[in-house]
């Protein structure tokens, strides 16, 4: 798809592309990617329709290692929400919501 050559591209993936700030695998991945591999160009990207986005917009709590992930989604809901509050708007429901979310 991208023409490169095997070993080429370093890739990290993790559910919803999320980069938590305690999340040391992502840290030292671009750690050694940065210093040993001496990479310039970094793509954080994700996708419209996601489904842990949405998991974290259910009114039902889940538990364990899951849990603690969509509560990282969370945190963007609350921060989008009170951003429309602030502006004394009132947030779009369905899948315009999901979608400033995922931005």
């Amino acid at each position: 798809m991208l023409g490169c050559q095997p070993g080429k591209i370093f890739v990290h993936r993790s559910i919803a592309n999320v980069v938590a700030y305690n999340d040391l695998n992502i840290a030292a991945v671009l750690q050694y990617s940065i210093e040993h591999l001496k990479i310039q160009d970094i793509l954080v990207c994700g996708h419209y329709g996601c489904g842990e986005v949405k998991a974290s917009c259910e009114e039902y709590e889940i538990g364990g290692s899951i849990g603690d992930w969509l509560m990282i989604t969370g945190w963007t809901k609350r921060w989008v929400l009170e951003r429309f509050q602030k502006q004394g708007k009132v947030p779009p429901i369905g899948e315009d919501f999901f979608r400033l979310l995922v931005e």
